[in-house]
């Protein structure tokens, strides 16, 4: 609790953590971008990307860490963050 207040001040008061309400509200923007085009069984869904993708950005955190937090591979990690961040950068597909 006191290290989260204290990162709260560090950031302005902002808040650290995104609830899940807030992760489905950022994949609603770029569901259909993120949206895996195979049928494989371990297909990451969007909202997992955007979760993977916002926990990387805001902690800056080892993507192999990511891999054991989440249970899938290195390379699996930074294809997700590559697809979301591009999504988010151009939700509407004007630059593609």
């Amino acid at each position: 609790m006191v290290a989260q207040q204290q990162q709260r001040r560090r950031l302005g008061g902002a808040p650290t953590e995104l609830d899940r309400a807030g992760i489905v509200a950022v994949t609603d923007i770029v569901r259909d971008k993120l949206q895996s085009k195979t049928e494989r069984n371990r297909a990451l869904n969007p909202e997992i990307k955007v979760a993977i993708t916002l926990r990387y950005l805001a902690t800056g955190k080892n993507k192999q860490c990511s891999c054991d937090d989440f249970g899938t591979t290195q390379p699996t990690i930074s294809r997700a963050i590559s697809q979301t961040i591009d999504a988010l950068a151009d939700p509407e597909g004007r630059l593609s």
